[in-house]
């Protein structure tokens, strides 16, 4: 949930910047050359956080599968992407901009998020104290 809140005031600082002699001048993530693409990430980010805070605090009663993978594999999908897309914007060509500390905040929210799914996935693979382990069959 750190990550998405990151993520969140990073997508309204500079995304990309220019200097001029005389100043510099920034684009958000929610500018006219980066919207909807850059805020892709904050999307997921947010669907992420969003489910985590529902099952911590809430309970809800959710389906086990959505769309036939569990809701780790979706957090591990969901950040793989985010952090994709936040890569990709490392290589693509910025015709002479740099990045803005938005950028450097969404990226490392983007690899918070795959981290934190990543630990997702241990945590349910991993024995509960006291049970017994499961059969292979």
């Amino acid at each position: 949930m750190a990550s998405a809140a990151v993520m969140l005031v990073g997508s309204f600082l500079d995304f990309f910047k220019v200097d001029f002699p005389g100043g510099s001048e920034g684009e958000s993530a929610w500018g006219s050359g980066l919207f909807p693409i850059a805020i892709y990430p904050l999307l997921f980010a947010l669907l992420m956080a969003g489910h985590i805070a529902a099952v911590s605090f809430a309970d809800p009663r959710l389906p086990e599968h959505l769309l036939g993978f569990t809701w780790r594999q979706l957090h591990l999908a969901l950040g793989a992407f985010a952090a994709l897309i936040m890569v990709g914007y490392l290589i693509v060509d910025k015709g002479g901009a740099d990045f803005g500390a938005g950028f450097f905040l969404m990226l490392l929210s983007a690899i918070g998020l795959v981290v934190g799914a990543v630990l997702l996935q241990k945590e349910s693979s991993a024995p509960v104290a006291g049970s017994t382990p499961p059969t292979p069959f």
